[in-house]
């Protein structure tokens, strides 16, 4: 049974033994790993050591190969737990830590939790080249994609921050949950500085607040130390620890504290789930369809996103969000499609895409072909697929395990076998990718599960697939540290009021 995944603060370092996580790990296009390496996992609060089942200690990496052969050291406080390798680590990009603890549940019951901690590395083995500079002048840092102009945050004349990388026109730095630009014609002077292992390391953290004005970061956890940045109204931003009033973050390498005042505490990204859409759904004989959303409730929630300026934003944004690579506002909403019925062209592009709002649909690959198909309430083609390109992108919602066996209802995929699962995953993969446009076969490599169910072996049987994420139909939000193979949607029913469904914009329903 998949066990919940830990939602508390914890930072992922590494200890200089022979090498450490490199600061700039989080958007490494290459990994490289090396033996005798030690993370370590510091908890906010404290645990016993007795709790922790160190035979059940693991790290998955993508390909599902795990590193067992590890040795648990809590330090004295109970706060820091070190894990050491006493094997190679196979070369690979994502990996997930796993520890299994003891505890009590509820009703008194001795009871066992799993903490998941997804991460990203890449391993540096020696003292290591950068450059800093410090501003003489307050400096805007925008938003990292080379295409956005948003202004995230500022820095102030007076404070060394430590460059990641550069382009043609911009300085990369550590900035939230990953990076921020400023133009170069704004840093007249650049410093090289070499940097230890252990001052590569980079803090990350789990526990996300959201900024409700701008947020000054001092010097120190004081109000009479200096203002060494800001960080702009509505980001999501992460915090490494909490004293008293104040709460422990990092711009650009620097350490600095913000009041409790100026965030709240991240409510989570909705991704909402519809399936048809449909002009009077009574009078057709669906009136008690709870998938089917009428068009002219569809059209008024896409007006709202629009005029409440939320952001629609991919999959690959929420992996690269979960997996501290991509900054997010508090306010976006991944929009997503079970299924490929034609309704999505006929009755929700137009409105998407009258706002400019982009949109993620699972499409079952053995029912897709090149036009459209009649069965049911009629499923898209690729011709339709590749028309609606600018709003829809296209994944996986299994090739052919989208229905439930006759004799007790179990969902096809659940009823699979391990290799069964991989064939058909990969072969719906294959199918998508190759009906598209886009030549990147990686591009396809999102899931959605059949009826939201899964099981052990499909869960075991994912890595290998190529899948990176998947969603289910379990109600909730995307928090940092959720297992990325088991993110929660949102349904959108019909009988939703316009203020419900802005609850679930919020994420507060």
């Amino acid at each position: 049974m998949r066990k919940k995944i830990f939602k508390g603060t914890f930072i992922l370092l590494a200890c200089l033994i022979c090498s450490v996580i490199d600061s700039s790990f989080l958007h490494a296009e290459e990994v490289q790993v090396s033996p005798s390496k030690t993370w370590k996992v510091s908890f906010q609060t404290s645990i016993d050591q007795n709790s922790i089942n160190q035979d059940s200690v693991y790290i998955l990496n993508d390909q599902s190969q795990k590193i067992d052969s590890l040795h648990l050291e809590l330090d004295e406080t109970g706060k820091t737990l070190a894990i050491e390798n006493t094997e190679d680590y196979p070369a690979s990009k994502h990996y997930s830590l796993h520890i299994t603890k003891d505890i009590e549940s509820e009703d008194g019951v001795a009871a066992e939790e799993e903490v998941v901690l997804p991460f990203e590395v890449t391993v540096t083995n020696s003292t290591a080249k950068t450059r800093t500079f410090t501003p003489e002048s307050k400096l805007f840092v925008y938003d990292s994609s080379l295409d956005s102009n948003s202004i995230i945050g500022i820095l102030y004349k007076g404070h060394t921050y430590t460059i990641l990388d550069e382009s043609t026109d911009y300085y990369f730095i550590q900035y939230g949950n990953g990076r921020g630009k400023i133009e170069k014609t704004e840093i007249p002077e650049t410093k090289e500085i070499s940097l230890t292992p252990l001052q590569q390391a980079a803090t990350y953290t789990n526990k996300m607040m959201v900024t409700t004005k701008r947020a000054n970061v001092y010097t120190a956890p004081n109000g009479d130390s200096d203002v060494m940045a800001s960080i702009s109204y509505n980001m999501r931003y992460p915090v490494t620890s909490h004293q008293g009033q104040w709460y422990e973050v990092h711009v650009g390498n620097q350490t600095g504290y913000i009041k409790q005042d100026a965030v709240a505490d991240d409510p989570g990204i909705p991704i909402l789930l519809y399936h048809h859409i449909m002009d009077e759904p009574i009078e057709d004989g669906y009136g008690n369809n709870k998938m089917i959303v009428r068009t002219d409730a569809f059209q008024s929630q896409a007006t709202y996103i629009s005029e409440e300026n939320y952001e629609t934003i991919t999959l690959r944004q929420i992996e690269d969000y979960l997996y501290h690579k991509q900054n997010l506002p508090r306010k976006v909403v991944a929009i997503t499609f079970d299924d490929g019925i034609v309704s999505t062209m006929t009755k929700a592009y137009p409105a998407l895409e009258n706002y400019g709002l982009k949109a993620t649909q699972f499409n079952i690959a053995g029912r897709t072909f090149d036009d459209l198909s009649s069965a049911g309430f009629g499923t898209i083609g690729f011709q339709e697929m590749n028309e609606m390109d600018d709003v829809y992108n296209y994944q996986s919602h299994s090739y052919s395990a989208h229905y439930r066996l006759s004799e007790d209802h179990t969902p096809a995929l659940v009823d699979m076998n391990y290799s069964e699962v991989l064939n058909d995953t990969i072969k719906s993969r294959e199918k998508i990718s190759q009906g598209l446009n886009e030549e990147d076969y990686k591009d396809v490599r999102y899931y959605a599960y059949p009826y939201g169910q899964y099981d052990e072996e499909v869960l075991q049987a994912f890595p290998k697939t190529g899948i990176t994420l998947a969603v289910t139909t379990r109600p909730g939000y995307v928090h940092m540290g959720d297992d990325p193979l088991l993110l929660n949607r949102q349904y959108v029913y019909p009988s939703h009021t316009m203020k419900e469904f802005a609850q679930k914009l919020e994420a507060t329903y």
